[in-house]
């Protein structure tokens, strides 16, 4: 709390697994998912002020995904490994002034996420590769307004969102993963847009 009016937060976060999958075959651990996970988060809010309030949050998250897959087809001893990298980023802030029994309300959004993997054969050459990023951004107005001493609550919102696929990716190569290989090359861009309007109404008797 660096003044009376603002207080500000970082944190860190590390999260480690690995969960078993309960068949064994000829790999030392047998089949097991591992999962090893960074978060770093930063925020800023303003306090100590009833007129107006606001707030900033950035994030940023990483997370390391390895999969061992062991089967039998048959007397066929098959093995993968599924290596991926998934992150996370995103800032989101939020801001609101009180003009006695009413609040206006606004705030802005922008997340980000993408993954890059891919199965590796250990006992074939074949792969296959998977990638793509998604990018999602979101503004929002909201008003709520209290009459009758608090019994009547009135809320009126407005909220936008675009979300954008791009940069995605899918290869399969090898005779084992042919059925794939009709999917394969770049991926279409793709956007969506939606405009989410909201009136609620409360009344405490």
């Amino acid at each position: 709390s660096p003044t009376k009016h603002w207080e500000l937060d970082l944190s860190y976060s590390m999260y480690r697994d690995r969960r078993g999958e309960g068949e064994k075959i000829l790999a030392e651990r047998g089949e097991y998912r591992r999962f090893d996970n960074d978060r770093v988060q930063f925020s800023a809010r303003r306090v100590g002020n009833d007129f107006w309030r606001m707030s900033i949050t950035g994030y940023f998250q990483q997370e390391r995904y390895f999969k061992l897959d062991e089967r039998v087809n048959g007397e066929v001893y098959q093995r993968f490994d599924v290596h991926a990298k998934r992150e996370d980023l995103g800032i989101i802030f939020n801001g609101s002034l009180q003009f006695r029994d009413n609040r206006l309300s606004f705030g802005a959004e922008l997340r980000a996420g993408a993954v890059d993997g891919g199965d590796y054969y250990k006992t074939s050459p074949d792969t296959v590769r998977n990638r793509g990023e998604l990018d999602i951004y979101s503004l929002y107005i909201r008003d709520e307004q209290t009459l009758f001493k608090d019994k009547l609550w009135m809320q009126v919102a407005l909220r936008y969102d675009f979300a954008q696929f791009h940069d995605g990716l899918f290869q399969a190569n090898g005779e084992s993963v042919g059925a794939f290989s009709n999917y394969n090359g770049e991926l279409a861009l793709k956007e969506w847009g939606k405009i989410s309007p909201n009136v609620s109404i409360r009344y405490t008797p």
